[in-house]
C-alpha cells in the first residue's frame, strides 16, 4: 500500500520508465534538473517554430494553420511533461521518502520513549544548549496555471514569472535557487545558547510526534493535487489564454518541487536538532555543572549519527 495516497487522480495515465531513479534521496533534485532541461527543450522548439513561420511568411503562405498546429504540439508536450513530473514526485514520496519518514518517526519516538523517564527526576535548570528555533513558517508558492491567465503574462519571461510564483516567499526572487535559500534561512532563527527547559516541550513534542516530518507530508499531498490540477487546466487551454504556457507550466511545476525540497530539508534539520538536544539532556550530569555522564555520551554520539 502506498505511504501517501487516496487522491482522485486515476485519470492521469502515464508510464514512468525507470521509476527507481526517482525513488532515492536525490529524486527531487533530479526532477528539478529535468524541469530545467524541459525548459531548454521547449525553447529550442519555439525557435524552430519561429524560423519555420518566418520561412512560410516569406513564401507568402498562410501561417494560421501552422501556428495552430505549433501551439497544439507545445501544449501536448507541456501536458505530457506535467504528467511525468506528477508521476516522478509520486514515485519519490512513495519510495525513498516513505521509508525514511517511517523510520525517522519510529526511531525518534522510540529514542524519546526509551530515555524520557531518565529526565523526569533530573535537574536540567542549568543545562544550556545551542539551538536554532524553528519559525514554523508555512511557505507557499503561486503555482496554479489559473493564476497566469492575465494578458500581462503573455510576453513575460521566466524571471518575471518566478518573481510572481515566489512572491509569497519574498520579493524580487527570480530563480529557484534563491527561493530555496530564502526558505531555508527563514525556517530557523539564528543559533543561540538557550536553557534546555525553555525548549524542552518543543523538542520532546517533535521527537514523540514528528511534527516537522508530517508537515512535509502535507506539502506533498498539496503538491500532488496541484500538479494534477495543472494537468487538467493545461489540457483545456487554447493559445489565446496562455500563449507562453510552456514557460509558466515549467516555472510553476519546478516551484512545487523546490518547495518540497525545502520542506524536506527543514524537516530533517528540525528532527535532527531535536534528537541532538534531547540527547544532550539525557547525557547531562547535574551533579557537576557543565559535565556529562560518560556512560551516556554514546547516546549523544548515536543521535548525531542519525
Amino acid at each position: 500500500m502506498a505511504f501517501f495516497g487516496g487522491h482522485d487522480t486515476e485519470d492521469i495515465n502515464v508510464t514512468l520508465e525507470n521509476s527507481a531513479k526517482y525513488e532515492c534521496e536525490a529524486g527531487l533534485g533530479l526532477i528539478a534538473l529535468e524541469c530545467t532541461q524541459f525548459e531548454a527543450e521547449i525553447f529550442g522548439e519555439c525557435v524552430r517554430s519561429d524560423m519555420k513561420e518566418y520561412a512560410l511568411v516569406q513564401e507568402g503562405a498562410d501561417v494560421e494553420a501552422f501556428q495552430e498546429a505549433s501551439w497544439e504540439t507545445v501544449k501536448t508536450k507541456v501536458v505530457n511533461f506535467l504528467k511525468k513530473v506528477w508521476a516522478k514526485v509520486k514515485a519519490f514520496f512513495n519510495g525513498w521518502y516513505a521509508k525514511i519518514a517511517a523510520r525517522l518517526m519510529s526511531d525518534n519516538k522510540a529514542f524519546y520513549n526509551k530515555f524520557k523517564k531518565s529526565l523526569e527526576s533530573k535537574d536540567l535548570s542549568k543545562l544550556e544548549v545551542k539551538y536554532e528555533e524553528p519559525t514554523n513558517e508555512d511557505f507557499t508558492v503561486k503555482s496554479e496555471l489559473t493564476d497566469y491567465n492575465d494578458k500581462k503574462y503573455e510576453e513575460a519571461d521566466a524571471s518575471d514569472i518566478l518573481e510572481e510564483v515566489y512572491s509569497n516567499i519574498g520579493s524580487g526572487i527570480s530563480s529557484h535557487a534563491e527561493a530555496k535559500k530564502e526558505m531555508l534561512e527563514k525556517a530557523f532563527k539564528d543559533e543561540d545558547e538557550v536553557k534546555y527547559t525553555s525548549i524542552a516541550s518543543a523538542v520532546e513534542t517533535e521527537l514523540s510526534s514528528s511534527k516537522a516530518v508530517k508537515e512535509a507530508q502535507k506539502k506533498y499531498v498539496q503538491a500532488e493535487k496541484k500538479l494534477a490540477k495543472k494537468i487538467s487546466d493545461a489540457q483545456k487551454k487554447n493559445k489565446d489564454e496562455i500563449k507562453n504556457i510552456a514557460i509558466i507550466a515549467n516555472a510553476c511545476s519546478k516551484a512545487d518541487v523546490v518547495l518540497l525540497e525545502a520542506k524536506l530539508a527543514i524537516a530533517k534539520k528540525t528532527a535532527s536538532q531535536a534528537r541532538r538536544v534531547f540527547a544532550k539532556a539525557v547525557a547531562y550530569s547535574p551533579k557537576t555543572e557543565g559535565a556529562f555522564d560518560a556512560d551516556l555520551l554514546a547516546v549523544e554520539a548515536d543521535a548525531l549519527m542519525a
